[in-house]
């Protein structure tokens, strides 16, 4: 009797053993199944915003990029060309560097002056320009000797008693650059009307 009772006993653990292997390994499998199924999550602190992703910083123009292109040098020409109604006037532009600047009339040399290292120029008529209209020219001479006249032409109108004083710079093949326009006539000042009394 007793040793019946003690094989019942062995078998009832063997089975309980096995039982619970089953049990365990079907749980295992479950378990890793649903890992292997759930999609990876981002994982946010409480009270911190999602991040954006990074962009990458935008660079800045180069020094040559924003620079503005350095002038022509190659001949003279005009940037100012101011006159004033007795004639007298004052011319400013850009040359080759270092080079003498002539102011023609025609054939005339009306005035002259230098060229700085950066080409820059400017000057004054010897004498005012008489009444009429004028054609302007500049004429470069180099160190090395080397003689340009500018294609561009200032033409000025110097009026007479009563007229209107003009300036501009003309290029073939470019538009005409007005650089003294005509001053809008005044307008007369209203005239106060007594009403009638009574």
């Amino acid at each position: 009797m007793t040793t019946q009772s003690s094989k019942s006993g062995t078998v009832l653990v063997w089975l309980a053993g096995a039982a619970f292997a089953v049990v365990a390994g079907v749980a295992a499998y479950w378990y890793g199944t649903r890992i292997d199924e759930a999609p990876p999550q981002q994982v946010t602190a409480v009270g911190e915003a999602p991040q954006a992703p990074a962009t990458q910083p935008e660079t800045a123009p180069s020094a040559t990029e924003s620079a503005e292109a350095p002038p022509d040098l190659s001949e003279p020409r005009f940037d100012v060309l101011r006159v004033e109604k007795d004639g007298s006037a004052v011319i400013a532009g850009t040359a080759p560097a270092s080079s003498r600047i002539e102011i023609l009339s025609g054939d005339q040399v009306i005035a002259a002056t230098t060229a700085g290292p950066d080409g820059a120029f400017a000057a004054v008529l010897d004498q005012p320009l008489t009444r009429g209209d004028h054609a302007l020219t500049l004429r470069s001479i180099a160190p090395d000797g080397t003689t340009t006249v500018s294609s561009e032409t200032g033409i000025v109108k110097v009026p007479d008693a009563g007229g209107e004083l003009m300036a501009m710079v003309s290029k073939n093949g470019a538009p005409t650059r007005i650089t003294q326009a005509p001053e809008p006539a005044a307008e007369p000042a209203p005239q106060a009307v007594d009403e009638p009394t009574g």
